[in-house]
C-alpha cells in the first residue's frame, strides 16, 4: 500500500479505499445470501422429516401387501395429502424386478411448493417376498 502524506499526515489512496469496500461489501452479500439459503432451508426441514415418515408408513404397507398376497401388481399411483399448512402430493411406483424370485422395486416421492419453488422429497426401496 502507498501511504500519501500531506504535510505530516498521512493516509490511504482512493483507490486502495474503493477496493477495500468493494471487498467488504462482497463479503456482506455473501454473508446475507448463506443467511437466507439457511432460513429457507430451516423453514422446509420439518416437511422434510414428516414426508419421511409418510414414505415409510407407504413402504411399510408396500411390504405388508407383498407378505399378504406373495406378490404386487406393477403399478403407478398418486395422491394428495395435507400437513400442516401444505398440501403435499405423492407418487408411488411399483416395479417388478425379478419375477420369478419376487424381487420389486418401489419408488415414493413426496412434492410440495415452498414460495415458488417445488421440493421433492424421494426414496427407493428394493423388497423380495
Amino acid at each position: 500500500m502507498t501511504m500519501l502524506s500531506i504535510g505530516t499526515k498521512k493516509g490511504f489512496s482512493l483507490y486502495e479505499l474503493m477496493v477495500a469496500i468493494a471487498f467488504l461489501s462482497f463479503g456482506l452479500i455473501a454473508i446475507y445470501e448463506s443467511f437466507f439459503i439457511t432460513a429457507d432451508a430451516a423453514k422446509s426441514m420439518p416437511y422434510y422429516l414428516k414426508t419421511q415418515i409418510l414414505m415409510d408408513e407407504k413402504i411399510w404397507a408396500s411390504e405388508n401387501l407383498l407378505r399378504q398376497n406373495g406378490y404386487l401388481f406393477p403399478n403407478i399411483e398418486s395422491g394428495g395429502t395435507r400437513v400442516d399448512d401444505r398440501d403435499l402430493i405423492w407418487e408411488r411406483e411399483i416395479t417388478v424386478l425379478d419375477h420369478r424370485q419376487g424381487l420389486y422395486k418401489i419408488e415414493i416421492g413426496y412434492m410440495w411448493h415452498s414460495g415458488p419453488k417445488k421440493i421433492r422429497n424421494s426414496r427407493i426401496v428394493y423388497v423380495r417376498k
